[in-house]
């Protein structure tokens, strides 16, 4: 019996495809339908909901805006602006930009929640992307509340987190409660090809980002964001009390850009990952 799979599909990329258009992918008698529910948006990155029973969904675009979904409309106004925040953005290609939204597991009670972004900045003549089109940049994760207005958030926010990036991409971006609470979220080596490695010198240090425990870079990262501000370091995270960083939860990453947790009922709560690999292979 032939089983069919209705995809919801949330972004109608620039002049894509527009709302109610379905397109159909038929192979090995399982039937994938895709529907546009959404258009106007730039490079729509994350689709999420808030678990606040709103029915709303909440699109972070990679050019700056949160935008909301509601009762099956794109609302006008953005739920959040960050454009005046992210580097400038390469229109052609960019990794850079609002790259994470995740909202609190009780953000129906506390309106907490949280995005990673990337952040200008000046750099310095050693670094590589110093003079480059694309600049020097940090990647950020900052806390924001709702505002009285459940449509829109306090512009307001905190950064909890901000580390230089010595090139423009290989950034990560997902951000996410695991389902013991804490707060994950990855970062790429740094960019470049290589970890740095096959520069002379090498641009990430001799044994590359991803295998130094001294950097957050090329890492995986775990941290309580319900204790002392601004976070604090889960007691079980492995390096904590050993050489290297706290907030490591694994590392040796090329650039984690999205990852999930089998949470729902029957899982196990695996983290599963997918990690960019280096021309034709994917991790």
């Amino acid at each position: 019996m032939e089983s069919t799979l209705r995809a919801w599909c949330a972004i109608a990329v620039g002049a894509g495809v527009s709302a109610g258009a379905v397109g159909q992918s038929q192979p090995g008698g399982l039937l994938v339908e895709l529907e546009g529910v959404a258009k106007g948006l730039a490079a729509p990155v994350v689709l999420t909901h808030a678990g606040d029973g709103s029915g709303r969904m909440f699109v972070a675009d990679q050019a700056g805006q949160i935008r909301i979904i509601k009762d099956g409309v794109l609302l006008d106004q953005p739920f959040l602006d960050l454009t005046g925040e992210i580097s400038p953005l390469n229109p052609n290609y960019d990794e850079k930009g609002l790259l994470g939204l995740a909202f609190h597991p009780e953000y129906a009670e506390n309106g907490r929640f949280f995005v990673r972004y990337s952040k200008q900045r000046e750099g310095g003549e050693d670094e590589p992307c110093f003079g480059t089109g694309r600049g020097c940049h940090a990647e950020v994760l900052a806390e924001y509340m709702v505002s009285a207005n459940p449509d829109v958030a306090d512009p307001t926010g905190v950064i909890l987190l901000s580390i230089d990036k010595p090139q423009f991409n290989h950034n990560g971006g997902a951000v996410h409660f695991g389902p013991d609470g804490m707060l994950y979220f990855g970062l790429g080596d740094g960019g470049g090809a290589n970890d740095g490695l096959s520069d002379n010198p090498p641009s990430h240090g001799p044994i590359g980002n991803g295998q130094n425990l001294e950097t957050p870079l090329g890492k995986m990262l775990r941290i309580d964001v319900d204790g002392d501000a601004p976070y604090e370091i889960p007691a079980d995270n492995p390096f904590v009390g050993k050489a290297g960083l706290d907030e490591i939860w694994a590392y040796g990453m090329r650039n984690p850009y999205s990852f999930t947790f089998d949470d729902a009922p029957g899982g196990d709560g695996a983290l599963w990952l997918g990690d960019v690999g280096q021309d034709l292979t994917e991790e």
